[in-house]
């Protein structure tokens, strides 16, 4: 008789045994511990195997999480270890190019987005409203809010590099970066992802090993999803004179490019409407992967080793190209589909702020030239589409949560990377320091922190008025109960907030900060004053351009950016500035201050309609500001109000907050003399003294003063 049919007949007396109220005989337990040792697969319970173990009667069994480079120690990070017992589950949802225009969480009554709105309103979820991005461009994005550094931190700004890339070590490269779920594995989790939630092969290979793990012990092995996003088909071209269509969309050309050689370029913005089952579509595909993920560590929770699961799901839609089902489509008429109300390039702002293209959107429009109307609406009918497509896909996962009992001892963090432009303010994509390219929708839920505290929560951020009617008064006290906080959030939050919302220990050197304090009291607005981004321009090909040579640096290596804006956005006012770049220094030249954007927010709270197209950043309101030149901006502040003096305390609060950046440059340095492009005397002033940015906006001359950085 073989030694396996040996143990086989031992292991079913025992059961037999067991299930009669018997204990084991000695021989098969003298059978199990000589197997234990030689094989190191222990038939017991985990308590069994650890008494065991602790007793020195086998060998400690080793697992692939244990001895993979990513567990080892390493100076100054806590060592491995168990989760706590009483440790969260953790589902972390990001969305690609995803705007924070729901239907109930962020007052936007167009949009069909049911599952996002009741994930809104259900118990212990927070709606931030004035959340941002770190970069609108997702590799970098993804590299800082993964790893809770700011992108001039670790250095990346473009799609080249990844944080793994940063150091020489042996082991895992970076041993001191810790990205959030190789934090929550070394802590005893049970880690699992897919879809795009690092940039794609940034890092390589989805950052495997470290950042996953090989399966549970019941349900055996857990691949990463990697499934193949696949492009639109090619169309053919569209006939003269014949309506827009999808399938005639990216044969569209156009003889303006921005640049001056006159070259054609397509069209379009990606889109492809099929009708096909869900399973056939990236994100459905991903929503039935991120199932399955959940039955499997529900049965290691029941009978395995009961460890808490950290799982991510990364979904693609709705960025470019915009594969979606025609359910989806035919949500939104196309004779309701409205073009923003201001699509021309923002009166007064610099021309090297500017991008044209990318991501398949075409480059049919530019500072002077505006995308037409029959296109642009069909392109936002197309991303709203999407949008909706993703709601429902991570609808069924969200039932699943809930399905499997697992939704109260789960937190659940849905974000997206960066935002999108619509054609507001002329612009398609993101790429920019702009309000619609850095701003997101945040959603975090942990139904434990507001027990019983619900209603005293929305006492104080609403009160208990309605003076609405109908219809209306339904819809206004829905949105009433969604919880919102409007303090300033950085993506760089997530991590820590994710980390103490589970209860496991906090990794070293982290930039962000916890939200958790937030969420218990979302009334209170002290989390940050205000929030960062940042993007690169390269110049390519080149000859400086503002319309395409000079747009996302892409894969270009870093000492190719050609210059750089910074930006911040408090409660009134964003401010961007434009620097040279010190290539072989990989810093902004101190002196190199190439323009400036002062935009008016007051009154924006980051909801409905106004928010997205209202006229907060129409008007550059430091179009005609002097920097560097006291004598000047003294005549300025006294002839045109308050402008002179916000662009200049605006300014300093830019200089401080990127303190790695300018903290090496001598104080006043970096103001360095900004052109005027008109008179002060031209503008006229508001009630308050200070410049209407709704004022004259048509007087205002476009910004053709930027240098050029080469």
């Amino acid at each position: 008789m073989s030694r396996r049919t040996c143990v086989a007949l031992l292991v079913v007396a025992a059961a037999q045994a067991w299930q009669a109220g018997e204990e084991p005989h000695a021989e098969l337990r003298d059978q199990e511990q000589r197997d234990n040792v030689r094989w190191g697969q222990p038939h017991m319970t985990r308590d069994e195997r650890k008494a065991a173990e602790a007793a020195g009667e086998i060998a400690p069994q080793k697992t692939k999480e244990e001895v993979d480079a990513s567990m080892r120690d390493f100076e100054g990070v806590p060592p491995m270890a168990a989760a706590p017992a009483d440790a969260k589950n953790v589902l972390m949802i990001v969305v690609d190019d995803l705007r924070p225009q729901f239907n109930l969480a962020y007052e936007h009554s167009f949009m069909k987005t049911p599952a996002l709105d009741e994930f809104a309103l259900s118990k212990g979820t927070v709606t931030f409203t004035r959340a941002y991005a770190q970069v609108a461009h997702c590799s970098p994005s993804r590299n800082s809010f993964m790893t809770s550094r700011y992108p001039d931190t670790l250095k990346i700004w473009n799609v080249n590099t990844d944080f793994r890339n940063l150091g020489k070590h042996e082991g895992p490269p970076n041993p001191g970066i810790f990205p959030i779920p190789h934090w929550f594995k070394r802590n005893g989790y049970l880690v699992f992802g897919g879809g795009k939630v690092y940039h794609p092969n940034h890092p390589k290979a989805n950052d495997k090993p470290f950042s996953w793990s090989d399966g549970t012990k019941l349900g055996g092995k857990i691949k990463y999803f990697n499934d193949h996003d696949h492009d639109c088909p090619l169309p053919p071209p569209s006939p003269p004179g014949s309506t827009p269509t999808w399938e005639h969309w990216e044969q569209e050309k156009s003889a303006f490019r921005g640049g001056s050689d006159g070259d054609t370029n397509h069209v379009g913005c990606g889109g492809c409407v099929e009708d096909k089952p869900d399973e056939l579509f990236y994100d459905g595909r991903l929503a039935n992967w991120t199932i399955r993920a959940l039955q499997a560590v529900r049965r290691d929770a029941q009978y395995g080793e009961k460890r808490p699961f950290f799982i991510a799901a990364g979904f693609r839609r709705p960025h470019t190209p915009w594969n979606v089902a025609q359910r989806f489509v035919d949500m939104y008429p196309a004779a309701t589909t409205e073009p923003p109300k201001h699509p021309a390039w923002a009166q007064g702002a610099p021309e090297c702020a500017f991008v044209c293209g990318g991501d398949g959107v075409g480059c049919d429009f530019g500072v002077h030239k505006q995308r037409p109307t029959e296109w642009s609406n069909l392109c936002r009918r197309t991303y709203y589409a999407c949008v909706s497509a993703t709601d429902h896909y991570i609808g069924t996962v969200l039932a699943e949560l809930a399905r499997l009992e697992m939704k109260k001892n789960t937190v659940v963090a849905l974000f997206g990377d960066h935002g999108w432009h619509l054609g507001e303010g002329g612009l398609w994509a993101k790429y920019t320091n702009m309000e619609h390219a850095t701003r997101v929708p945040l959603m975090i839920r942990a139904p434990w922190l507001t027990e019983g505290q619900t209603e005293q929560i929305l006492g104080k951020l609403y009160g208990h008025q309605n003076n609405a009617s109908g219809h209306q008064n339904a819809r206004s006290s829905m949105s009433q109960r969604v919880v919102r906080s409007s303090t300033f959030v950085e993506l760089v939050d997530i991590f820590p907030t994710l980390v103490d919302l589970a209860g496991i220990p906090q990794p070293p050197r982290l930039e962000g900060r916890s939200l958790k304090q937030a969420m218990v009291s979302p009334w209170e607005k002290t989390h940050r004053p205000m929030a960062q981004s940042q993007f690169a321009h390269c110049c390519q090909w080149g000859s400086f351009d503002s319309h395409r040579e000079c747009g996302a640096c892409e894969k270009l290596p870093n000492e190719r950016i050609s210059y750089m804006g910074y930006a911040v956005r408090n409660a009134d006012f964003r401010f961007v500035a434009w620097y040279r770049w010190d290539g072989p220094a990989e810093l902004p030249h101190c002196e190199g201050l190439m323009a400036v954007e002062l935009y008016k927010h007051v009154g924006d709270d980051g909801l409905g309609e106004l928010s997205f197209d209202g006229d907060f950043e129409a008007v550059n309101l430091a179009a005609n500001i002097t920097l560097g030149d006291p004598a000047a901006m003294r005549l300025e502040m006294h002839m045109n109000g308050s402008h002179a003096s916000t662009t200049k305390n605006m300014h300093e609060h830019l200089l401080q907050k990127f303190p790695k950046t300018f903290g090496r440059c001598p104080p006043g340095v970096p103001m360095r003399l900004h052109p005027r492009k008109f008179p002060v005397s031209k503008l006229t002033k508001g009630h308050d003294g200070a410049l209407s940015p709704f004022e004259e906006a048509a007087s205002w001359p476009p910004d053709t003063t930027c240098p050029d950085p080469e």
